[in-house]
Formats: structure tokens, sequence, C-alpha cells
């Protein structure tokens, strides 16, 4: 049969114009074998991706072929080899018309997933099988599918999992690939305010994302080493959103916390941003007047401190205003007798809280979730003048387990006394101070600070001392 090259230029033209290149690289062995009489014109046939190369067998009624392969010199009458990764298409004609077949490399792809505690979402595997092609699916470990013989098990996100999958076609063909799940860690929570309560411990608030998956929240306090924190305490999801510090004590230093969240897989949060609380120390200043110093709120930006003074702890009232950029106020006029202070931020941050009346009556009726307050100061526990007395006497030992020493001189013995106050102001303690050597006992009062003041007709001292 003689060639008709008028007739074969079309298709040259078209086979140029959608083939893949196909590499030119044929290797000796020949591991797979393709019968071209056995697929119907556009057929797709899939090819093993691990064979070194593929032999086409033509038609045995096809007395005449031609092969037209874009990117490769390699033509062979009666068989073609090719590249066992090859992806494209081949064309052949002869006596009895044209045939066209589609051939591409079995392949398997993943999809790595990123999940939150709560999803279940489906593994997408994507692969270019025939349709001709019976295949099996194993996954392992079986651990959290639905069905670990299918292309697309329903896989719960309940932990980080490593999950290979296999896959084998009638031919025999296998691959086999990987998909990680990996659980999303939630976004870090907010504080909304650190403040301190009535009771005079810090407190902290901060309001609840809606998330079922939210678990628990922890609270973290800064240590007595810069940056680095410790757990102090959980409050769970649905319980109200503040903690109030038991173990604070913010008559003597301020605290810093953060905050994070665990979600019902076990997982925690990034920490939240920081917020520090107000500490307030007062001191005497001239003609009677007290000077009132500050450590700024921290967490976020203030624009005006509140200054509040009253004659017990509980009817403060606002005596005057300062910036956000000083921490400094003088009281050039108090009042005659005993004051307290308290330096107070109004939040541009709304807490949405939500507290139940029993707990507003608990903390403070009148407290406001939106703003937080430094510690109050009461005046008559601030050290004043000193005169012999307080060169002359001593306390020990301090800190101490419920026995006390007090030494005076002893023209100080007569009328004296001494008194020990909580840092709230209130008398824990008095007896007379009618030695120059007096021994007390404090075992009935709790763990913490107190203020220690002998009292004697030439006037007063005021001491710290600790309880263990």
């Amino acid at each position: 049969m003689k060639l008709n090259i008028k007739r074969i230029l079309p298709y040259i033209f078209a086979a140029v114009s959608i083939f893949t290149a196909l590499s030119k690289d044929v290797k000796g062995t020949v591991r797979d074998t393709i019968f071209f009489a056995d697929y119907q014109a556009y057929d797709t046939v899939t090819i093993c991706n691990d064979f070194d190369s593929i032999m086409v067998i033509p038609p045995a009624d096809m007395n005449f072929l031609f092969w037209f392969l874009w990117g490769t010199d390699t033509l062979y009458v009666d068989t073609l080899i090719i590249s066992g990764q090859a992806s494209g298409q081949l064309d052949c004609q002869g006596d009895h018309g044209t045939k066209l077949l589609f051939i591409q490399p079995l392949t398997l792809y993943g999809n790595d997933m990123y999940l939150s505690c709560t999803e279940s979402k489906k593994a997408q595997l994507f692969t270019n099988l025939s349709a001709y092609d019976a295949v099996n699916y194993s996954w392992s470990p079986e651990v959290g599918l639905s069905d670990p013989h299918i292309i697309d098990p329903i896989i719960s996100g309940q932990e980080n999992r490593h999950y290979t999958v296999t896959m084998q076609t009638s031919k025999g063909c296998q691959v086999t690939t990987d998909v990680n799940i990996t659980l999303k860690r939630m976004q870090s929570p907010e504080i909304c305010i650190a403040s301190v309560d009535t009771s005079n411990k810090n407190i902290l608030y901060w309001s609840k994302p809606a998330w079922e998956g939210i678990d628990s929240f922890f609270i973290y306090r800064e240590k007595n080493v810069t940056n680095q924190y410790e757990k102090i305490g959980s409050v769970g999801y649905y319980n109200y959103g503040f903690f109030r510090d038991s173990t604070s004590y913010p008559e003597i230093h301020s605290n810093k916390y953060k905050l994070s969240m665990m979600d019902v897989c076990g997982q925690e949060s990034e920490f939240s941003a920081p917020h520090k609380t107000m500490h307030l120390s007062v001191s005497s200043g001239l003609n009677d007047s007290w000077n009132l110093i500050w450590e700024p709120y921290e967490g976020f930006g203030v624009s005006t401190y509140n200054i509040y003074r009253g004659v017990n702890n509980e009817n403060l009232e606002l005596i005057g205003t300062t910036s956000g950029s000083s921490t400094q106020f003088s009281d050039l006029e108090p009042p005659d007798e005993d004051v307290y202070y308290q330096v107070e931020v109004i939040s541009p941050n709304s807490c949405d809280i939500n507290l139940p009346e029993a707990l507003k009556s608990y903390m403070h009726k009148k407290m406001l979730v939106n703003s937080t307050k430094s510690n109050i100061v009461h005046e008559a526990l601030v050290p004043t003048a000193i005169n012999n007395i307080s060169n002359n006497s001593s306390i020990y030992p301090n800190p101490t387990s419920g026995q006390l020493f007090i030494e005076i001189p002893e023209a100080y013995t007569s009328g004296s006394t001494v008194e020990i106050y909580n840092m709230d102001g209130q008398l824990q303690f008095k007896t007379n101070l009618d030695a120059t050597h007096k021994e007390i006992q404090i075992d009935a009062l709790e763990v913490g600070n107190y203020i220690l003041r002998i009292n004697s007709p030439e006037g007063s001292r005021n001491y710290k001392i600790i309880k263990k």
C-alpha cells in the first residue's frame, strides 16, 4: 500500500497541537505492555508510574501504522516503546482507519487537612485512574476513619494524625501517598480587665468566645522573674468569665496576668496579651497633704486616671483626674480624719460578663466591669513622722509564725499600746505595751501582711509585719 502524505498531514498537525510532551529517555527494560486492540478509539489507559517503559502493541488487523508522538523521535512500525512516566495521546493509522489512545500514569494525590477540634471533614484524594480499572483502597492506621477502604473516608479531628493510603488497580499497579491531619490551635483569648475587688484581691474579667469546642480557661501570673509565668488557676467554659486571685496581695505590689484556652481535645491556645494591675502607694507631704503614686495600668491605652477618696473603703468619691501619661497626684486638703484612696481607669472595651445578681452582690453591687481599680490605701496605715520611739524600738522575728517580741525604751512603757491592723485597716489585735520587753501571740491571725502600730504619749509608729 502506498503512503498518502496528504491524507495523514491533518493528523500530524492535530497531534502536534494537543499531545503532551513525552520523554525521550527510553530505558532498556520494558515493564508494561499495552495492547492497542484491547481499547476502543478515544479510550484512556492507565499505566503504573513505577514502570521503566511501556511497549505499545498495535492492532493485529492494521497492516500499516504511523505513530505520532510529540517531542520524541522514537518510531516503530509494529511496536512503540515510550517512557513509563509518559502522559498524553497516541495516534495510529492503517488500512482500517485511525485510533486515538490517551495514556496517563497512575498517580494518587492526598490533601493535608487542618481541622479545628470539633470539625469532621473528608480527606479528599484525587486520582486520574481509568474508569475501566477496579480500585482497592487501604488506609493505615484505621483509627478515626469512617471506612478505611474508600477513597474519601470521614476523618474525625480529635488529634493530630498521619495516614498512609494505598491504592491498587486490577492490573496490579499500586501507588501510595500520605495525608496529615493537623489540629488548628485556637486563637488566643483576650483579657478584658485586670482589677482589684472590694476584698482587696486581684480579679480578671474576660468575654467568652461563643464556641462549644472550648473546655476551660487557664490563668497565668508572672513570677518574680520578668516574662516567666506560672498557671495559678482555671475556669470552666460554662462558668462565668472571671477569676479571683485569692493568693494576690495588691497592697504590696502589682501583678501581670495572661490567659489561655484549652479545647475539648486537650489542646491549649496561645497566651493572650498581658494585663497588669495598678499598685497605689501614699506618702505624707507638706502641710498634712498626701502624695499618691501608682504603677500605670498595662493592657490597653489609658486616657485618664480617676482619683477617689473617702473616710472608709466603701464610700469613695471622685476628687480629681489626671492624664494617662501621669502616675502621681497630691491631695493638698485632705479631711482631718482617716482617709482612703484609690485610682480607677475606665476601659475602652466593654466586658460582656453577664454576672448573676448573687455574684454581683458578693463582689460589689456597684462594681463596673468596664473599669479597673487599684488597691485601696488607708492613710492611717502610712508611716508618719519618726520620733524617738521608732529609733529605739525593735520588733522580731519578722516574718513570724505566731510569736512576736517588742522592745521599747522604758520611758515609753507608761500609757503605750500596740495595735495590729489588716491591710484593709481593720483592727485585729490590741494590748497594752507595759514593759520594755513585751511578748505577744498572734497565732489566731490568718497568714498574710499586717501593720503593727505602736502608740505612745509621744507619738505613733507603724511597722509592716508578715504572718507566715
